[in-house]
């Protein structure tokens, strides 16, 4: 995922409440794919994205329904329809796209944000699980994110039937380096999570040639 650390960054220096869009789905053609994040803070500030611009000022304008009530939400938007002709950008998204929109604040931040940082400067890989819709499982709720290292270890739901299941498909994600939703059965209920693996980015070395002169 292009940008993950400044991402992060921007997360770890939140200095007052914020909003995280995640795209975590998309239908028809798009700009991004389900994993990109865009953060608005309350001052307006911003990283990362969600779309080519069709969709920043919209979101930024939810955001503050969001910091306001202080519980996440699902938003769907059409594309190419009448969103890209009220903002005027000719961008040429089409298809549909569901975000999620999460307070996040300051302190104490959510635990996967430090986690994530931590093992990507180190350039270890990670999974991320997070929580798309419950129905009859109280251990985990609407946005939460559990996160898991190459090696298993990391942020496990309390439930244990839970975290098998999102241990199996966290391993997939690194495995297949995918993005995909499942479904986790948990007692009488089941939850669905977008589980997606964060690489580190590549590293850019110099390399000196030396060329012989006779070519």
């Amino acid at each position: 995922m292009a940008g993950i650390l400044s991402l992060l960054d921007a997360l770890l220096g939140l200095e007052a409440p914020g909003v995280l869009a995640t795209l975590v789905r998309v239908e028809g053609s798009s700009y991004r794919r389900p994993g990109a994040r865009l953060l608005v803070g309350a001052e307006g500030l911003r990283a990362g994205g969600v779309s080519a611009g069709c969709l920043e000022q919209d979101v930024a304008l939810r955001a503050r329904e969001v910091l306001a009530e202080g519980r996440p939400r699902l938003v769907e938007y059409a594309l190419g329809t009448e969103l890209d002709l009220l903002w005027g950008t000719g961008m040429g998204c089409e298809g549909r796209a569901t975000l999620l929109l999460q307070p996040v604040a300051p302190r104490p931040l959510a635990p996967w944000i430090p986690f994530s940082a931590q093992k990507l400067a180190r350039r270890r890989s990670v999974a991320l699980a997070t929580v798309l819709a419950t129905e009859g499982v109280s251990a985990c709720a609407l946005g939460e994110t559990f996160a898991y290292d190459e090696e298993g270890h990391g942020l496990l739901p309390m439930d244990r039937e839970l975290s098998v299941a999102l241990h199996r498909a966290t391993r997939r994600a690194l495995a297949e380096d995918a993005v995909f939703e499942t479904c986790v059965a948990a007692g009488s209920g089941e939850a669905t999570f977008l589980v997606e693996a964060l690489r580190p980015p590549f590293a850019l070395c110099n390399v000196s040639l030396s060329i012989d002169p006779r070519f």
